[in-house]
């Protein structure tokens, strides 16, 4: 089956940095910095996102790269690119890179399932400030959103619609669909980023929001922040998904990975910064910190109304919003259909195809969430809250540590250090052996230690 590859190198640029900031950054991000605390959870987010995030990004791409196949795909791989072991065993059969493809690609589709919702629940609020600016609403804006959460079928539609466009985007391929539309997207949210930033700092009430996200207080944290700081590292740079490994397989060889890999997560680490520039503002306009899933939706809706040039605000807003989601998206369904291309050889259409249906499917239940499933609690949590926070504190740790073993027990070595080193150049070789170091030994401890702190957290509740 003949691979794809960008087109260009800011092709895969705008591929991997959408893939990072999307809902990760923009709704996220300030959840769960509110959620934890504020100043305190950034650094911890900061550290996490540098030590731990970038080698198991850069392990990802080296991944993909090497074996030129999506993380499914990775033990069809020949015997001059992976280590096989001379005798088989449970614990070796267990680790299978297959069986590793196969849960990284469950949570994909899990994801990308509530992801489509959000994106949804965004596109429609878009729609109704559009509207609403050219006073053609039949619903009230100050109800949009509670009348959205109380019609199940309507989210069902806005969710089936969002993962048709992708799904058509998609199936272009990777240079006519995703790199191209990507391309297009990237620099409309940046410039739609800076507005919003402007108007955001104006607002009454902004220098206490920045002092909230900036300013560490300690007796803030809990067991449950390492893991929530964790979590959200993973989520927000796609690291654990194979998204990645994907991305990574379409690279040519010039290509420099931790030089790519340190990009992209400091250009993640700016827009989320940037994100709690903005949002955090509008949310202590009207009141302090709040937490819940759906705040979001909520409160900021009820803000633009209530300041001058609102509508022409929030229709700016929810379109940045939106293009945030899609490329996050499209990068998420790129990696299913990419990992199913792999595994069962069948074309971009057919995979393209089947992945929308399996994904809608899933997605049927946070869709209904608060309507015909709203009696599905967990913890005080419904079927949306409970599967972002079982997929993304629990499954995406242990993906990502499952991950790490391959790029450092999976692959010969001397082939991910020939992709990781830069000819005649010393200190390349020695970043080579502080990333072998950390991706092999310090990142599995801290990641083990992590899940216990959660663990006993649970017993202590």
């Amino acid at each position: 089956m003949k691979r794809s590859f960008w087109k260009t190198r800011f092709g895969f640029y705008f591929a991997a940095i959408c893939s990072s900031f999307g809902l990760g950054s923009l709704w996220r991000f300030p959840y769960v910095v509110a959620d934890n605390g504020g100043g305190a959870f950034v650094l911890l987010y900061a550290f996490l996102l540098f030590v731990v995030g970038t080698p198991l990004l850069i392990g990802e791409l080296i991944i993909g790269r090497i074996t030129q196949r999506s993380l499914l795909g990775v033990h069809q791989s020949t015997s001059s690119i992976r280590e096989l072991p001379e005798t088989s065993s449970k614990w070796t059969n267990f680790l299978n890179p297959s069986k590793i493809g196969k849960l990284t690609v469950f949570l994909s589709i899990a994801v990308l399932s509530y992801y489509a919702v959000i994106s949804g629940w965004v596109f429609y609020l878009f729609t109704q400030f559009l509207i609403g600016y050219f006073e053609l609403l039949d619903v009230p804006l100050s109800e949009a959103f509670i009348h959205l959460r109380t019609s199940g079928w309507l989210q069902v539609v806005l969710t089936g619609c969002h993962l048709l466009f992708v799904g058509l985007i998609v199936r272009q391929g990777v240079e006519k669909g995703v790199e191209r539309v990507l391309g297009l997207t990237m620099p409309i949210f940046v410039i739609l980023l800076i507005v919003l930033i402007g108007k955001s700092l104006s607002l009454e009430g902004s220098e206490e929001a920045l002092r909230f996200m900036l300013y560490p207080d300690f007796s803030k944290l809990t067991l449950t922040t390492f893991a929530n700081a964790l979590g959200h590292v993973l989520f927000t740079l796609s690291v654990g998904f194979g998204t990645l490994v994907t991305f990574g397989s379409y690279l040519r060889e010039r290509t420099d990975l931790p030089f790519a890999g340190f990009h992209i997560t400091v250009l993640d680490s700016i827009i989320s910064f940037f994100a709690g520039i903005i949002i955090f503002p509008l949310v202590f306009q009207v009141g302090g910190i709040v937490s819940p899933l759906t705040i979001f939706f909520d409160v900021v809706p009820q803000l633009f109304l209530q300041i001058p040039g609102g509508l022409l605000y929030g229709i700016i807003f929810f379109l940045c919003f939106y293009l945030a989601a899609l490329g996050a998206s499209i990068a998420l369904f790129e990696s299913i259909v990419a990992n199913l291309r792999d595994e069962r050889a069948v074309s971009r259409e057919q995979a393209s195809l089947w992945s929308g249906v399996i994904v809608f499917v899933v997605a049927l239940f946070p869709a209904l969430s608060s309507t015909l499933f709203s009696g599905l609690t967990l913890s005080g949590d419904g079927v949306l809250g409970w599967l972002d926070k079982l997929v993304v504190n629990w499954f995406l740790p242990i993906a990502a540590l499952l991950i790490s073993w391959i790029a450092t027990s999976q692959i010969k070595e001397h082939l991910v250090k020939e992709h990781f080193v830069t000819r005649d150049d010393h200190s390349s070789i020695e970043i080579y052996h502080l990333w072998r170091a950390c991706t092999k030994y310090f990142i599995p401890i801290l990641i083990g230690i992590v899940l216990v702190l959660q663990t006993i957290d649970l017993f202590i509740k």
